[in-house]
């Protein structure tokens, strides 16, 4: 944590009928005490007031107050009673905390830039993503601060170019559905088209030939049938847990299975296949 002079905005009102000439550095004290400073020359206009950027005289926490009421020290006693300041928002900074710029930070830094320069183009133009891939070609990414230096802020800045390429959103999501369908195991499982957003990646584009190629990323779900052929009680009678459990976890799409015999004492499952039970607990994700 560094020390600095807090700073901030106040109003300063003149109710002369005349300019008043307020120099650089001119002094503007609180009820409290605590004095600031103007950090420019300013001219109040007669009958009128101006907004003016303000220090804290002394660094530190002292100059981070809230909005508060000026007088001039500077001017008479009389002149005070025309010529006064107040601030309508806190000063602050006046305890920075820094610390130093590593190449991982300047490196996520400009990930963030990047994402915040698409969705910025994309809000300032209306533009819905939902049948749009778009990609940003990024130039130089360039910062004010470079690896090492104690800051606490910088500032990126570069050239981008925006690439979309859109498409008939029906057919893609025809297109999806076939891929997901083609991934699941019909004799065992059942697939259901979730409703979340599907994600486009622009990877690829050739503007001379009007081509591009495009990553989707779309979850689904995938749960098991308890009806299915694979999960046929037969499949289970007379068998031991730890045979049950690798016959289960070598279907697709299937992370966890939990085997319970009853009573406990007992090591393979029953004989009688109307004694079994298979219970599919929940689906899962599947993401293509």
């Amino acid at each position: 944590m560094i020390e600095n002079n807090a700073e901030g905005k106040v109003l300063i009102y003149n109710k002369q009928n005349r300019e008043q000439v307020l120099i650089q550095n001119t002094r503007l004290l609180t009820p409290e005490g605590i004095l600031f400073r103007m950090k420019n020359r300013e001219v109040i206009p007669a009958n009128g007031e101006l907004e003016v950027d303000v220090y804290a005289d002394e660094k530190g926490t002292v100059g981070n107050i809230g909005p508060s009421q000026f007088i001039i020290p500077g001017l008479s006693d009389s002149l005070r009673l025309m010529v006064y300041a107040e601030s309508l928002s806190a000063m602050d900074g006046g305890l920075r905390k820094v610390g130093i710029l590593t190449e991982s930070d300047l490196e996520a830094a400009k990930n963030s830039y990047k994402e915040q320069i698409k969705q910025k183009f994309l809000e300032d133009n209306n533009i819905d993503e939902n049948n749009k891939a778009v990609a940003i070609n990024i130039g130089e990414i360039t910062s004010d601060k470079k690896v090492g230096d104690n800051v606490d802020s910088f500032v990126l800045s570069a050239n981008a170019e925006i690439i979309i390429v859109e498409f008939d959103n029906k057919k893609m999501n025809e297109y999806i559905d076939k891929e997901l369908s083609g991934q699941v195991d019909r004799t065992v499982e059942k697939f259901l088209r979730a409703e979340n957003k599907i994600n486009f990646d622009l990877v690829a584009y050739d503007i001379d030939k009007g081509t591009a190629e495009v990553v989707v990323i779309q979850d689904a779900i995938v749960t098991l049938d308890a009806n299915a052929e694979k999960l046929n009680i037969i499949n289970f009678a007379g068998k031991k847990k730890d045979e049950i459990e690798r016959y289960i976890l070598s279907i697709d799409h299937v992370k966890d299975v939990e085997v319970k015999f009853s009573p406990s004492w007992m090591r393979t499952a029953p004989a009688v296949a109307d004694r079994i039970k298979v219970v599919v607990k929940s689906g899962g994700w599947y993401e293509d």
